[in-house]
């Protein structure tokens, strides 16, 4: 078992602020990719987020209007890296990103040992998707708080088959834990992909088809030995025929939304109906997973 950090500079706000992560990488099998653990050291708090209370029922997250999606870097698409990166958002009274920086966090991720197992192209790997993330959300809009500035987290997902995807979770008044308020449909500013573009959604009039066969997903064996439990949140592509032609991961565990995935697209429901005929239709399905 190997051990390494990283430190770097990251502006902040109107800061200068120092976050790093410290990671052992261990093959999880002979098979399988390897795995980084670890944690992120976070940076000190801006003078904003000091005097600025963490999103509650009674200061809520506004809707995001504008945010670019980050790209997944070229270091690490070159080993195949799956991770997230939990930063600390703090918006002012007019909804703009006045500071944001990486949040103390745990760091697990895998790579692909075969295209490259060096600590350095790891961490190089590691630093870019945090670059990427800080970046990104610097640019980030929101409508206006209801109650002022207001400081909350976000976890963005990056992978090298899967779209990236964005997180919002609260912190508890602790802030030793955070809970997370995902919500099942698709954040309204992330692009949606072609193959969802102009297919109804599920809802009001659109009612849901009936599945007729149903799959059910093979429980990763390392993840199921960690204990790793949950639900996997996907938003399908249901064709005429009613057969599952396309989806997405909207609400992640990373060790098993492939599972997930690979589950549902072998799913079928009696054929949709829009308005009395046959018709795609888009429809958000959950898939569980327990270790009991």
């Amino acid at each position: 078992m190997r051990q390494r950090a990283i430190r770097r500079l990251a502006g902040v706000g109107a800061g200068v602020m120092v976050w790093g992560v410290v990671w052992h990488v261990a093959p999880l099998s002979a098979q399988a990719p390897w795995q980084v653990t670890g944690r992120f050291e976070a940076a000190a708090p801006g003078p904003l987020e000091q005097a600025t209370p963490l999103a509650s029922a009674d200061r809520p997250i506004p809707r995001r209007s504008y945010g670019l999606t980050p790209s997944y870097p070229p270091q690490a698409a070159a080993i195949g890296l799956r991770a997230g990166v939990r930063l600390r958002v703090v918006l002012d009274a007019s909804g703009f990103v006045a500071e944001r920086r990486v949040a103390d966090a745990p760091v697990v991720a895998a790579f692909d040992p075969t295209r490259s197992n060096d600590e350095r192209a790891v961490a190089a790997a590691l630093e870019s998707i945090t670059s990427a993330a800080l970046d990104a959300v610097r640019g980030w809009r929101y409508a206006v708080p209801s109650a002022g500035p207001v400081a909350f987290d976000v976890t963005i997902h990056f992978g090298p088959e899967t779209e990236l995807r964005v997180e919002t979770a609260v912190p508890r008044a602790d802030d030793s834990t955070a809970t997370a308020q995902r919500s099942p449909q698709p954040d309204p500013a992330e692009p949606l992909p072609d193959w969802a573009r102009g297919v109804p959604r599920v809802g009001g009039p659109v009612r849901p088809p009936t599945r007729t066969t149903n799959i059910a997903p093979l429980y990763p064996a390392d993840a199921r030995a960690a204990g790793v439990q949950g639900r996997v949140v996907i938003d399908a592509r249901i064709d005429a025929d009613g057969r599952v032609r396309n989806a997405r991961v909207l609400e992640s565990i990373p060790d098993l939304d492939q599972a997930a995935l690979d589950a549902v697209l072998q799913w079928e429901f009696s054929p949709p109906l829009v308005s009395g005929a046959s018709s795609a239709v888009l429809m958000t399905v959950t898939v569980q997973f327990t270790t009991r």
